[in-house]
């Protein structure tokens, strides 16, 4: 009878330990999960999880700080040259010219792309950040929202733009596809070209 009483003790407290260990880790765990936000400021939306800032589309760094189209904002000096044409007398054809790149105020994933081609007068490509493939936001990879249509100086089409910046911020490369919808004689012009910028 001794016994049973000695091995039924020895049981709760066998029990007792365990449950007061897993209790206390628990606990423990917990309170280091909160502590680790508990000096974390996430700015412009971002949250706080287990000591790391879950940043907002168009904000990056630690704490959420910057706004991710700053990556792109500035005057680019860029090369392009025809990969491929409707008509051959195109191929070939390569130019270098400036273009900036201006920020949409109050959308810090977007922007705009000023004097394609080479000509002043083509302003206000918008583009936007995000992962060509997925449609997930990414800092690195950008495209144009849409067809963008241009009537002056001389009718020209963007089909799409898209393009990829390094991590500094200073290399851009990428495609796009121009489109003259009614050349001189009566048919249109598809030019696909790749492109290289570098920041000025």
């Amino acid at each position: 009878m001794q016994n049973k009483k000695n091995i039924l003790a020895a049981l709760t407290i066998t029990f007792s330990i365990f449950f007061s260990i897993v209790y206390t880790s628990c606990n423990k765990h917990t309170i280091t999960s909160v502590d680790k936000c508990k000096n974390m400021v996430c700015k412009n939306g971002g949250v706080c999880n287990v000591g790391i800032c879950s940043c907002p589309t168009g904000y990056e760094d630690a704490d959420c700080g910057s706004a991710s189209v700053d990556r792109y904002v500035g005057t680019w000096t860029l090369h392009d040259s025809v990969i491929g044409s409707d008509h051959a007398a195109a191929l070939h054809a390569s130019n270098t010219y400036t273009v900036t790149i201006t920020a949409n105020p109050g959308s810090p994933a977007t922007f705009f792309i000023n004097g394609i081609t080479g000509d002043p007068g083509f302003q206000n490509l918008p583009c936007r950040m995000q992962d060509t493939l997925t449609r997930l936001f990414d800092p690195m990879e950008f495209r144009s929202t849409d067809l963008y249509g241009y009537s002056s100086p001389s009718h020209l089409v963007i089909v799409s733009w898209i393009g990829v910046v390094n991590i500094v911020g200073n290399y851009i490369h990428g495609h796009y596809i121009k489109q003259y919808p009614v050349l001189a004689d009566s048919t249109s012009e598809n030019d696909t070209l790749v492109y290289n910028a570098f920041r000025q």
